[in-house]
């Protein structure tokens, strides 16, 4: 991608967590305040468990349809405003 963000399209919701899951490993934690911020509303409103808090430290992010439209609505605003390098979503 050179630098830029990517969009990795994926065939389900299992799918897209473990594909952002293995692209996440491969990267150190983003020091990151708007990210940090993702990170802590994640853990507060949805799970503090929940995968995407890992891979968000990591600027990776994932959505599917049938997550909270705020939170995906918040990660998609993340990769268009770059704080995000890898986006996996399904269609």
């Amino acid at each position: 991608s050179k630098g830029a963000p990517s969009l990795v399209y994926a065939a389900g919701q299992e799918n897209s967590e473990k594909i952002a899951r293995q692209i996440s490993d491969g990267y150190n934690d983003a020091d990151c305040s708007e990210i940090n911020d993702l990170v802590e509303f994640v853990g507060e409103h949805i799970h503090k468990d929940y995968i995407l808090r890992q891979t968000l430290k990591k600027r990776v992010g994932f959505h599917y349809g049938n997550m909270p439209s705020l939170l995906r609505k918040a990660i998609e605003s993340a990769f268009d405003r770059g704080q995000l390098s890898y986006l996996v979503s399904t269609s």
